[in-house]
């Protein structure tokens, strides 16, 4: 151990060790650098560490345009000084260091009991000339496991629930992108909560892996603090809690901080009768029109004969899907017939939603030779982040910059985006992307008025979300706004969220009630995940016992030939670029008209159900 001169001064001042509490747990933090977490109903241990496991830090050197510069990580040492009083544990080191050098960076970290919980926190100091402190990991917490009964509750997209016996291993979930900030450790009987209360919905990682033998859980944060030389941070509480009642009830450590600042959203009364979606895409990457205007009225056709009662129209624009964004010309080059077939399916009590994309910038694109890079997201390095999408082996990929979500200029696209699709008559837009997540978090673009780097990815889409949502409702209050994906921070401006991130369809582990649980105003507002133009009887089932909108998707020409009866293999797919965006083998054999009946079914029951 470092410093034994300090256990000298500790042991002098007659302390042995330090100890506090909550209304369900204890904590005790032993001179040996020991930190353990008991429950004082049963005195077993919640969690334990120690100071030389309980944190790391990233240094970085600056970074050029010939090289990003070097990071390097700092571990966990004994404190110089540990303070205790009544309710809360103060380790601090007065500077962080190698067994090559010092470095004048200080670091204190702040355990406290509040109520029936534990917050940790951390504040530092960066007197260094150079070094940045890029990121923070803290706690790193081992969570003893019962064999056969633990369960980790992950929120990756609506969120998961993994067997922690069966299925042990590392696993990582950034934010944004996970639908909330936290998770549990459920052991059946009781259970650990650990999450990031964080108001400004600070970028981080959250890992979980197995350790002893997989005789316990290792769980840890990572956050991105950025702390540049003469800066000081502090962080935001990461809370732990134990709980005995369940782990619904332990979702209320979440959701009583969420009550802090979330406003549910106003929807229009119309929304409540949305039973799902035909996800329809007019015109593909390569060209090809799918669908066109004339289409309209099959497409209310088939939605009908689903019990379906909206459209999401997707490539309904000249320039086709994940191609010349963000410029939107109806297909065809005409507006008034794009409005005529509007106003058809609205005739018919089926409501239209359009497509933008919320963050990507075609470059080769107008928009971009003209604004784009001013708006773009950029590197450390000055270079643009870009995101590739090939739909199929005829046409190339089409790389796309990010937009600066923390720019007055791309906030106002967004609106301009929705007046556009206000006035063609749709009842709603998409904007994609965003709901959860999507480009580079941070943008280190010098050019923007924003911080250097400005995290993006989350304050700047709730910023311009929330922009979107005020100007709209003032213009129109039966506008909805739609999101790809829904998260915590974002949710008070998302109407419907298009499922995104995983379990939005049924596979192993889903378990969409975490995210349902801690944000029950989704509940019955978000749309399962199917790309297929046909469901079979598990999708909808699962739609059903999860209160899903349903879904079915045209994209390409063969779901077309399908819809008409003709036979249709995985050979008719193989032009399409990527496999996992082809139907599912097991569904293209499923005729139409069996596949509609079962839904149409289904949904006459859920309807039935809700009224009593």
């Amino acid at each position: 151990m470092k410093n034994k001169k300090n256990i000298k001064n500790i042991k002098k001042d007659g302390m042995s060790a330090w100890r506090i509490q909550t209304k369900t747990s204890k904590l005790l933090l032993g001179i040996d650098g020991v930190i353990n977490a008991t429950s004082r109903e049963n005195n077993k241990t919640i969690f334990k560490t120690t100071v030389f496991d309980f944190w790391k830090i990233t240094l970085q050197e600056p970074s050029d345009e010939s090289a990003r510069g070097r990071k390097f990580i700092l571990k966990s040492s004994l404190p110089d000084t540990v303070k205790g009083k009544k309710n809360r544990i103060q380790l601090i080191w007065n500077h962080l260091e190698t067994t090559n050098r010092k470095y004048a960076i200080s670091l204190e970290i702040f355990i406290q009991a509040v109520d029936d919980t534990f917050e940790i926190k951390a504040k530092i100091f960066n007197e260094e000339k150079i070094i940045i402190v890029r990121e923070l990991e803290m706690p790193s917490l081992d969570i003893p496991l019962r064999r056969g009964h633990s369960q980790l509750l992950f929120p990756k997209g609506a969120g998961y629930k993994f067997d922690l016996t069966k299925e042990p291993k590392r696993r990582m979930l950034g934010y944004p992108g996970a639908s909330v900030h936290c998770v549990l450790v459920d052991h059946g009987d009781r259970g650990l909560y650990l999450g990031s209360h964080d108001k400004y919905f600070t970028a981080s990682n959250m890992i979980t892996e197995p350790i002893d033998d997989n005789n316990a859980l290792r769980c840890r944060f990572t956050v991105i603090s950025w702390v540049r030389p003469g800066d000081g941070w502090v962080s935001e509480p990461i809370v732990v809690a134990n709980w005995h009642n369940g782990w619904k009830d332990a979702t209320k450590y979440y959701r009583n901080w969420v009550n802090t600042w979330f406003v549910p959203p106003k929807r229009p009364e119309w929304i409540k009768n949305i039973t799902g979606w035909i996800l329809c895409i007019m015109k593909q990457q390569n060209g090809e029109v799918i669908w066109n205007w004339d289409d309209m009225d099959e497409l209310c056709d088939r939605a009908e004969k689903q019990g379906l009662n909206m459209l999401g129209l997707f490539g309904w624009t000249e320039g086709g899907h994940d191609r010349d964004y963000p410029t939107y010309i109806p297909l065809g080059e005409d507006e008034n017939k794009a409005k005529q077939a509007i106003r058809r399916a609205q005739a018919r009590g089926i409501r239209v939603v359009l497509y933008t994309n919320g963050q990507l910038i075609d470059i080769q694109g107008e928009y971009y030779k003209s604004h784009g890079l001013s708006i773009a997201t950029v590197s450390e390095r000055g270079e643009p982040f870009l995101q590739g999408w090939q739909k199929y082996y005829d046409a190339p990929m089409k790389a796309h910059a990010f937009a600066c979500q923390g720019t007055e200029e791309w906030g106002n696209k967004l609106i301009e985006m929705a007046e556009l699709v206000n006035n063609m008559g749709a009842d709603g837009i998409l904007y994609d992307q965003i709901g959860f997540g999507g480009g580079s978090a941070f943008c280190f673009n010098e050019a923007h008025k924003h911080k250097h780097p400005a995290q993006v990815m989350t304050k700047g889409v709730v910023h311009n979300l929330r922009r979107a949502q005020e100007h709209m409702e003032k213009k129109d209050p039966d506008f909805i706004i739609m999101t790809e994906g829904g998260m915590d921070c974002t949710g008070m401006y998302i109407d419907i969220i298009h499922g995104a991130g995983g379990s939005y369809f049924p596979e192993d582990n889903s378990f969409p009630d975490l995210f349902f649980t801690i944000f029950p105003e989704y509940r019955g507002y978000a749309i399962q995940r199917i790309a297929s133009p046909v469901q079979d009887e598990k999708n909808i089932n699962y739609a059903m016992q999860n209160d899903f909108l349903f879904e079915v998707e045209y994209r390409y020409r063969a779901d077309r030939d399908l819809l008409a009866g003709k036979t249709v293999t995985e050979e008719n797919y193989d032009e399409v670029f990527a496999p996992l965006s082809r139907p599912a083998l097991s569904l293209i054999g499923i005729p139409f008209e069996e596949s509609a009946k079962r839904m149409k079914n289904a949904i006459g029951k859920k309807i039935e159900t809700q009224k009593e």
